[in-house]
C-alpha cells in the first residue's frame, strides 16, 4: 500500500529530492514522496500502470504456484516441459519443483490388475467367454523407454492387453468345446505360460506377475449338455449309493445271521455239557451206589458162608424183584407157580388183584 499525505500532491514539484535536501534516515515521509517523485518523472504513473502490476503479480503468484507438484505414493513420474520440450529423469513419490508449463506422465509402482473379459472360438466352433486377469508391473529402469514409445499408462495398458487377449484366443483355439469343463486346469496353465511369454516377447518394459481364469461362461447348448451328463452322472451315483446299501444291509444281516448261529451253537454246546456233565454226575452216583451194594453183598456172603449162586437165588434175586417189579407183577408172582416175571408180562391175564 501506497502511504499518501493530504497535503503534498504526488505530483507536485516540492519534492525534496528535487531540492537536493532528500534524507531518506531523517524524512520518513520523503521516502514515498521520492518514489512519487521518481515515478512521476519516468511517467510510470500512467493509468496503465496499476492494472498491469497487479496482473503482472498474479501471473508470477500463479506460476510460482502451479511450479511445485507433488507426486503421490506408489507412483513414479516424468516431468515434461511443454515450452522447452525437455524430459526430466524418473521422480518417486514426494514434492518437486518443476517448470511452469510442466505435464506429469504418471506410472503406477505397484503391480496392477487388469481383468479381461473375451470371446473366443474353440475348435469345434464354439464360442466361449473367458475372464481373465493379468497382473503386470512396470520395470523403473525402463520407464523413460515406455514414455517415448507409449507416453500415458492408459496405451501401455491396451497394448498388453490386446497382446494379452490375442495369445488368449490363440489358446482357445487348440481345445474343444468339452475340454474347457473336463480340462480347465491344464487350460488355465496353457494361457499362463502363453501370455506370460507373448508379453516378454513385446518388449512391453514390464515383469507379468499373477494370471488367473477367473470364469468360463460357456454356450447354452453345451451348458446344457453339461448339465444334462451330470444328473445322468448323479443318478448313476444315487443308484450305486443304493446298491452299495443294499449290499451292505445284507452283509449286516449276513453277519447278524452267523452271530446268532454262533451264539444258539454256544448255546447249544452249553446244554449238551450240561446234560453230559449231569450223566457223568449221575453215573459217578450210580457207580458208587453199585460198588457200595457190591461189598456189602459180598460181606453179607461171607458172614452166611454160602456159596454165591445160593446167594443170589435166595436173598439177592428176591431184593432185585422188590425193587424192579412194579406191584401188579410182584402180585402176580406171587399167586402164580413160577419166579420168573416174563411168565406174568407173556399172561396179562393172569394177574389178579388183591384188594
Amino acid at each position: 500500500m501506497i502511504r499518501s499525505d493530504n497535503t503534498t500532491n504526488i505530483n507536485s514539484t516540492m519534492c525534496s529530492r528535487d531540492r537536493g535536501d532528500y534524507n531518506p534516515e531523517t524524512d520518513n515521509n520523503c521516502t514515498w514522496k521520492w518514489f512519487g517523485c521518481t515515478a512521476n518523472r519516468r511517467k510510470l504513473f500512467h493509468w496503465t500502470f496499476w492494472p498491469s502490476l497487479v496482473v503482472t503479480i498474479i501471473i508470477v503468484a500463479v506460476l510460482l504456484g502451479t511450479s511445485i507438484r507433488k507426486v503421490e505414493q506408489n507412483t513414479l513420474a516424468i516431468p515434461y516441459c511443454t515450452i522447452s520440450r525437455s524430459v526430466g529423469d524418473v521422480l518417486d513419490d514426494g514434492l518437486y519443483n518443476f517448470c511452469p508449463d510442466v505435464e506429469l506422465f504418471t506410472y503406477d509402482r505397484k503391480f496392477i490388475d487388469n481383468d479381461l473379459r473375451l470371446n473366443c472360438l474353440t475348435m469345434d466352433g464354439l464360442v466361449m467367454t473367458l475372464d481373465v486377469t493379468v497382473q503386470y508391473q512396470l520395470l523403473k529402469d525402463e520407464l523413460i523407454d515406455v514414455f517415448y514409445e507409449f507416453g500415458r499408462q492408459e496405451s501401455l495398458d491396451t497394448y498388453i492387453d490386446t497382446i494379452a487377449k490375442s495369445t488368449i484366443r490363440d489358446v482357445c483355439a487348440l481345445y474343444n468345446g468339452n475340454d474347457f469343463y473336463n480340462k480347465r486346469g491344464i487350460i488355465e496353465q496353457n494361457i499362463i505360460s502363453n501370455v506370460t511369454l507373448s508379453v516378454d516377447r513385446a518388449n512391453a518394459h514390464v515383469i507379468t506377475g499373477f494370471i488367473q481364469l477367473k470364469n468360463i461362461a460357456l454356450p447354452t447348448q453345451l451348458q446344457e449338455a453339461i448339465n444334462g451328463k451330470q444328473l445322468a452322472l448323479e443318478d448313476v451315483d444315487v443308484a450305486k449309493n443304493e446298491r452299495q446299501q443294499a449290499l451292505i444291509d445284507l452283509e449286516t444281516q449276513k453277519l447278524q445271521a452267523i452271530e446268532n448261529l454262533k451264539i444258539k451253537e454256544l448255546q447249544a454246546r452249553a446244554a449238551g455239557d450240561a446234560v453230559i456233565i449231569n450223566a457223568r454226575e449221575k453215573a459217578e452216583a450210580r457207580m458208587t451206589t453199585w460198588k457200595e451194594r457190591t461189598a456189602a453183598i459180598i460181606t453179607n456172603k461171607n458172614a452166611l458162608g454160602i456159596t454165591p449162586e445160593k446167594y443170589a437165588d435166595e436173598y439177592l434175586f428176591p431184593r432185585l424183584n422188590a425193587d424192579t417189579l412194579d406191584r401188579d407183577t410182584q402180585i402176580c408172582l406171587r399167586n402164580s407157580n413160577s419166579a420168573d416175571s416174563w411168565w406174568c408180562w407173556v399172561h396179562p391175564g393172569a394177574i389178579t388183584v388183591n384188594p
